[in-house]
């Protein structure tokens, strides 16, 4: 089951990844919403994610990321040319790397 939600996950971002741009910074709150909107994922595992995220990405590419739960253009537009290939990598592999080891830590 797991497998899906990290495929749907996956799917989800990966689109985004090359288009990303600029943002204004996002807090906890937003990116657990998202998460929680765009995942067939739990609060407690959003949660942890957001918790990783803001220490695991950079500014940026967070900030991209959560737009991209949002599908906000305006915001992925700017973000789109700042991010580097290291942070859209990072952005695009982190729910897959994280997903799992928050689910478990959830429970």
């Amino acid at each position: 089951m797991l497998a899906n939600k990290l495929k749907a996950i996956t799917l989800t971002i990966f689109p985004s990844i090359f288009f990303a741009s600029y943002a204004v910074a996002s807090d906890v709150p937003d990116f657990t919403e998202g998460c929680l909107q765009n995942n067939n994922l739990g609060r407690a595992t959003c949660q942890c994610l957001a918790t990783r995220a803001k220490t695991e990405l950079s500014p940026k590419a967070y900030a991209m990321l959560v737009a991209t739960f949002y599908q906000d253009s305006a915001t992925m537009d700017q973000l789109r040319p700042q991010l580097t290939f290291e942070d859209s990598i990072a952005m695009g592999t982190f729910m897959q790397n994280n997903a799992e080891e928050c689910d478990h830590g959830a429970s």
